[in-house]
């Protein structure tokens, strides 16, 4: 099926074991991933319409590599997503829900995949930020921000700010979503931000190393609560309670 191929192909742009501007030859990937050709054709248009690979007529589909330029833009925008969810937001998450998710993320901070579990941990909290906005639009662009910054997350976490630093920040934001301390988010949502445009050529020189790396690959978990095919972040904050009436 579509949806699986594309799954299984999102998995292997988003942990950097395809390299920048390889040539997905389409009978060659779909005997790797088990799946058939037009299904792994239809879910290469659907990566390129995200962004994640490039279509060359008549050349074919290459993996799409990371620029400065580029991910400098992908900070900007994901830093305006979240801070516009937050002020713009109608919702108010409760921290039941949030807390709980994380939490199990944050366990296995613990554990040889610290850096992978911290940045996801990441990754889910920036989803539950632009649920606030009760947008699945805006939740889907977040999901795509972090399919395509994945590996200079899981970069920024080893190198830069360090698995304790990542993961005492997403304690802080969640108790600070529990007291609905908007103002204090957003001051750290920027700092952070900043702290991390300082890095960007750095991050984007070592994801491309890493590629190019016959050593690297790593296995990125799922993210902590799993959610259903068709079920947003926005039901599934909604099912546990998590978000309340302001």
């Amino acid at each position: 099926m579509a949806a699986n191929a594309y799954e299984k192909l999102r998995r292997l742009l988003a942990t950097s074991q395809l390299r920048p501007h390889e040539h997905l030859r389409i009978s060659e990937l779909a005997e790797r991933l088990s799946v058939g050709i037009t299904p792994l054709r239809e879910a290469l248009i659907r990566l390129a319409a995200e962004g994640l690979v490039t279509l060359h007529p008549k050349r074919g589909f290459f993996v799409k590599g990371l620029t400065t330029e580029e991910l400098a833009e992908l900070y900007v925008f994901a830093n305006y997503l979240l801070r516009s969810s937050l002020w713009w937001g109608t919702a108010r998450m409760g921290a039941v829900g949030l807390a709980s998710d994380l939490a199990v993320g944050l366990q296995d901070a613990r554990s040889e995949q610290a850096a992978v579990a911290a940045a996801k941990a990441v990754e889910l909290l920036n989803e539950r930020i632009v649920g606030l906005s009760g947008s699945t639009e805006m939740l889907r662009a977040i999901r795509g921000y972090n399919d395509r910054t994945s590996v200079a997350r899981l970069i920024y976490v080893e190198q830069v700010e360090r698995v304790e630093s990542t993961s005492d920040y997403v304690r802080t934001m969640i108790d600070l979503l529990q007291a609905d301390d908007r103002p204090t988010i957003a001051a750290r949502l920027q700092q952070r931000f900043e702290a991390k445009m300082l890095q960007v050529p750095r991050l984007v020189k070592e994801v491309a190393s890493r590629a190019f790396s016959s050593h690297w690959s790593y296995e990125m978990a799922p993210p902590c609560v799993p959610l259903g095919r068709h079920e947003t972040a926005i039901e599934a904050a909604q099912a546990q309670g998590a978000f309340n009436s302001r």
